[in-house]
This record gives C-alpha cells, structure tokens and sequence, in this order.
C-alpha cells in the first residue's frame, strides 16, 4: 500500500528489492514452479504470458469453460477471463468471495474439472487444505436512475464465469 499511496518507506522498498530476482526464463519456470511463489508483473500481457506458459507445463487435459454475457456488459468491466483454461494442476485464484470456506483472492490448486464447475484445494489462509467445488457465477452491471424520488439501481446486463483466474502471476493491482 506504502508503494500504491507513495508513502513507502526505505525500509518497506528494502523489504521488496530483497524479493526481486532477475531470472532467465527457466530460472523464472523454476520460480514459478514453488507452491508459494507468485509474479507480480506490472501488466496483464505479462500476466498472461506466465500463466498460460505454466499452464503448458502440466501434462493434463485442457478443460474451457466459456462465459455467456447477457444485454449491456461492457467487455472491458468482464470480472474473469471470457474464454478460462485450466488442468488439473493450476495454481489460481478464487475471484468472489464464498464464506466461510474462502475469499476473493484465496490461492488454490485445480484438483478437478467437470461439467459441474472446478475442484480446488484451498492452499493460502486459514481453510488451507479444503477441497472445495466452485461453481459458476453470475456477476451484475448495473446503472442507477432516479424513480419516483428514489435511485434506484437497474440491471444492464449481466456476466456468467467461473470465478477464477490462473495466479501463477498477477498483476499488482490484483495482488
């Protein structure tokens, strides 16, 4: 947050550059390959660049889920990957939050695909370790109006996906 509000201390930004290794590819693949590790990149390219060169790595099958939009949804607002590959295997993270089993953000590792949704065992917080189903989701745009003296929220369309995102890297404002 210090780096984010331009407070940071020389003692938060020495605690950050004792984290920063400069790596060639595989170095960073052997990075990347610890249960813990995850790169924070500055833009989504990059992003997506590692997790789908991750997703490569792992010998399992491809599942895609394929989210469906309804009316005004605006492509750019889409709260999770239109078109979403995962294997068993993949390091993500869940995006809405599910209490108590876990919150948006909570790291997992695909244990499943099906027709149903994504098995993933909770691997950061306090419910490390439960096997969870996570299933699709239904995310809201929405516009407010004034009616008869009142605002009022309108739905404009809506966003159906499983909630989650491959986290092998992140960008920083996710993380």
């Amino acid at each position: 947050d210090g780096v984010r509000d331009d407070t940071a201390t020389d003692d938060h930004l020495d605690l950050l550059n004792k984290q920063v290794r400069p790596m060639s590819h595989q170095g960073i693949i052997d990075y990347l390959e610890e249960p813990r590790a995850t790169m924070l990149a500055t833009h989504r390219e990059q992003v997506t660049f590692w997790n789908a060169r991750m997703l490569s790595t792992l010998p399992a099958e491809t599942g895609i889920f394929t989210a469906t939009a309804w009316g005004n949804f605006p492509k750019d607002h889409f709260p999770a990957d239109p078109f979403l590959s995962l294997k068993v295997g993949a390091k993500v993270m869940l995006l809405r939050n599910n209490m108590p089993f876990w919150v948006n953000g909570t790291v997992a590792r695909v244990v499943e695909v099906n027709e149903y949704g994504v098995g993933v065992e909770i691997t950061s917080g306090p419910n490390s370790g439960l096997r969870v189903l996570v299933e699709e989701e239904i995310w809201g745009h929405y516009h407010y109006e004034l009616v008869d003296g009142e605002i009022t929220r309108l739905l404009d369309g809506t966003f159906t996906q499983i909630p989650v995102r491959l986290a092998w890297a992140a960008t920083i404002h996710k993380s």
